[in-house]
């Protein structure tokens, strides 16, 4: 057989294994099940399980979520002189906000605005925090309703790191000559804690609050206690049933 004939016989085998290659590809894309976003799989340019990406359901992650109010209260320091907090909750389990600015406004029993308080603090995701402002002046005006606002929240992803390890080992009330709060805290870590914000509530007999306070703490050594005390003017203060205290770390 001469070269030719072998060289046209060869291109012929090898333009028809092309041609069987290409119906194979096109008959295996065709019953091969496709990337979807209702197949419980990752898979395709989805960013979560039938999440996210080309999916129009978003990733748990990216359903933004307005901060819950859970309460907002003030509390009597003395005539005239008031403190205010309220209990915040992120509901976003991966973002954060960077900058919280909010406002607190004490209104009396009439809807009259009698003081005014702004702020700025931060979010961390998931998080509970307690926000407090102090010695709002409302004079003669005795404050009725206090109201929490807070500005558009600028989101984003963020790591909070490990969970503080920080217990309330003890605490113990002193009513003279101020009102004073003297409590152990305990460090449960294997590593130090730095700028810990502390923020404490004192709560009568029926769980409600009528005293708050907070501090930081700028070093808390791995494996250690630690007192921290709370001082208010004075004032006929009850002693508190309980306490609650929340830590988080000040954000850099």
């Amino acid at each position: 057989m001469r070269l030719w004939t072998f060289k046209r016989r060869l291109a012929g085998f090898g333009i028809i294994f092309l041609l069987i290659g290409i119906l194979i590809a096109v008959l295996a894309w065709s019953f091969w099940p496709q990337p979807s976003c209702t197949d419980k799989e990752q898979n395709g340019a989805e960013e979560g399980v039938d999440c996210g990406g080309i999916c129009p359901n978003k990733c748990l992650g990216e359903i933004v979520k307005p901060p819950l109010v859970l309460w907002q209260d003030y509390f009597t320091v003395r005539s005239g002189v008031f403190d205010v907090g309220a209990l915040i909750e992120n509901q976003n389990i991966k973002l954060g906000a960077r900058k919280f600015e909010y406002t607190f406004k004490v209104h009396d029993r009439a809807g009259l605005l009698v003081a005014q308080k702004e702020g700025r603090t931060f979010l961390y995701p998931g998080e509970q925090v307690f926000i407090f402002e102090d010695s709002l002046v409302t004079g003669p005006l005795h404050p009725s309703q206090v109201i929490f606002d807070y500005k558009p929240v600028a989101w984003e992803p963020m790591d909070t790191g490990d969970p503080l390890k920080i217990d309330l080992v003890s605490w113990n009330y002193e009513s003279e000559p101020n009102p004073t709060i003297r409590a152990t805290i305990a460090n449960r870590s294997l590593f130090e804690e730095k700028n810990v914000e502390m923020t404490l509530r004192l709560e009568n007999t029926n769980g409600n609050a009528y005293a708050a306070s907070k501090t930081f703490i700028k070093t808390f050594s791995p494996q250690s206690t630690q007192d921290v005390i709370f001082t208010w003017p004075p004032a006929s203060f009850e002693a508190p049933r309980t306490i609650s205290p929340l830590y988080r770390r000040t954000l850099r």
